[in-house]
């Protein structure tokens, strides 16, 4: 009695690590897109802080209040100061640049604006300070990272697609393999 080829034992085997390494390969895409996404996301969520330290805007920071004369003399919170970006009110009042001094360096704020509104009145100021433009490059780059993050992620379906396709080939190239005697007859390929 002859022996059937088809009920040889490890006649499909010879494409089994290769369809492992391809299953492997794809779980291991689709697992590192996962994880540099939230990994990512939970890495920017912890140094938003040191970015936003770099420089930014102050908008209405109480300074302090002038005394009866429309005298004040004080620190900004933040410094170095973007010279010519400040905006200081006493009172309410916008003080004219020639009535106030600002040490850009030190944020040091000297206000001379002895009008009703100013006598006793709030010192406020509104700034830049740092590098502004170096945060808002770095915040840039992040969401660009991502975009392209999300980009490459689109691509996945296809990557998969084309491992289901690799996969069934493979089974059906060795499915032909054990079904014909091709030691005598020749292989599908």
């Amino acid at each position: 009695m002859a022996e059937k080829i088809y009920e040889k034992k490890g006649a499909v085997q010879e494409n089994t690590n290769a369809m492992l390494a391809l299953i492997t390969g794809v779980g291991i895409g689709i697992l590192a897109l996962i994880f540099v996404g939230v990994l990512g996301g939970q890495v920017y969520s912890n140094v938003e802080p040191d970015i936003e330290s770099i420089g930014g805007t102050v908008v209405n920071e109480t300074v302090g209040t002038a005394d009866a004369n429309g005298h004040f003399a004080g620190y900004l919170n933040k410094t170095p100061v973007v010279a010519g970006s400040e905006t200081i009110t006493c009172g309410g009042e916008v003080v004219p640049d020639a009535n106030y001094t600002l040490n850009y360096t030190s944020g040091y704020l000297e206000v001379n604006y002895n009008t009703t509104a100013c006598q006793n009145g709030d010192v406020l100021a509104t700034y830049d300070w740092g590098d502004a433009a170096i945060a808002k490059s770095i915040k840039a780059a992040i969401v660009s990272g991502f975009k392209a993050l999300k980009l490459s992620g689109g691509y996945m379906p296809i990557l998969v697609l084309a491992a289901i396709i690799a996969l069934v080939l493979g089974l059906v190239i060795s499915a032909a393999r054990t079904t014909t005697n091709y030691a005598t007859h020749g292989t599908v390929l």
